[in-house]
């Protein structure tokens, strides 16, 4: 991974963890954090795949 995109990825899926917890229980935060990360790695492999 590389450690420019790393605190993005990470503050990204924890305001995505953040914010199913105030609208929703605390199963739907973790899906939803654990499906914005998985986004996130798509979007890095194929960065890391254009350069």
């Amino acid at each position: 991974m590389n450690s420019e995109f790393a605190p993005g990825i990470l503050v990204g899926t924890l305001s995505m963890f953040r914010h199913g917890l105030a609208a929703h229980d605390p199963q739907y935060a973790l899906t939803l954090a654990f499906t914005a990360f998985l986004l996130f790695q798509f979007f890095n492999v194929f960065n890391a795949r254009a350069e």
